[in-house]
């Protein structure tokens, strides 16, 4: 028998999109999944409308919650889980019929940690782009980290992969954090002895107004980006990942110049907290980039935005 794959699905107010979600995982041609619904406090009918897809698909299990978040919804997912592979899915998007099927036969067939597609990036009523010239990369020990350089958003996102499950053991996204998967995507390939990509766009990413991708300004948004790549940058020279050091440096140091010039282009945003948390940034990775003579560039033009 194939192996059970876990299909954890976070909800939060999405009456409009949930039933499509719904009815793309159901249809897979890969059928051995359980598909665990996670209820975070929707507003909306959203509760009503996966409650009955329960009733009609045995597969389905829903759990409710207090609205925590999207990292808490997918924790929530992965705690509930029975399957040997993990897979999210968000509650907006879509995925190809053979979705599932395409991850497991290459995450079978290249003995990998991680199995990942490309993904369509469209409107609502646009159709997915196919590939006709299908391509599969396998990467193997420092080059699955490189990976996360050379195909950054594909390598980010949560949504595109099929996980083994150990790769969560001891692992959980960050409650209350915007750019959650920044926090843990290099963890998850830290763990990776083989990863494989196929260039097939299964995965079908829909822009809605008002999402974290399109909306506009937010504080919270700005800092919790910086924050992950500060993580990132020291994580990196603690574990020694000296390759994945020097270009968390400099998006690091990108990030928050980019960030101080978001924030002044908005009335009374660069305000005295920002300041300090800037400062703090700077002056914290100092002892770092000393140690490891990285460009000192990068600070003093950052001093003198600040």
């Amino acid at each position: 028998m194939k192996p059970l794959i876990s299909v954890i699905v976070p909800t939060y107010n999405v009456e409009k999109y949930i039933s499509k979600c719904l009815d793309s995982i159901i249809s897979q041609t890969y059928e051995n999944i359980e598909i665990i619904v996670v209820n975070d406090g929707s507003t909306d009918n959203s509760l009503s409308i996966v409650e009955e897809y329960e009733k009609k698909d045995a597969r389905i299990k829903v759990f409710s919650q207090k609205n925590q978040g999207l990292s808490a919804a997918r924790n929530t997912g992965i705690d509930n889980s029975k399957g040997e592979y993990l897979l999210f899915i968000d509650s907006d998007d879509y995925i190809e019929t053979n979705m599932i099927e395409v991850l497991e036969n290459n995450i079978r067939e290249n003995n990998a940690d991680i199995s990942i597609c490309d993904f369509s990036w469209i409107d609502e009523n646009e159709n997915p782009e196919r590939i006709k010239d299908i391509k599969i990369d396998v990467y193997h020990d420092k080059d699955v980290m490189q990976q996360l350089i050379d195909r950054n958003l594909q390598t980010v996102v949560a949504w595109n992969k099929l996980y083994r499950r150990y790769l969560w053991d001891n692992l959980r996204y960050p409650v209350g954090r915007i750019h959650e998967d920044e926090y843990v995507v290099h963890l998850l390939l830290d763990k990776c002895s083989t990863t494989v990509y196929t260039n097939e766009k299964l995965y079908n990413y829909i822009k809605h107004n008002g999402t974290i991708t399109t909306s506009g300004f937010s504080r919270k948004k700005i800092f919790d980006k910086q924050e992950a790549m500060r993580q990132r940058f020291i994580w990196s020279y603690k574990t020694s990942h000296d390759d994945l050091l020097w270009w968390s440096y400099d998006l690091y140091f990108y990030i928050m110049s980019e960030n101080i010039k978001a924030l002044k282009a908005e009335e009374n945003e660069y305000d005295a907290e920002a300041k300090k948390i800037m400062r703090a940034g700077v002056f914290r990775s100092m002892p770092i980039v000393l140690r490891k003579r990285l460009p000192k560039g990068y600070i003093l033009k950052l001093l003198k935005e600040i």
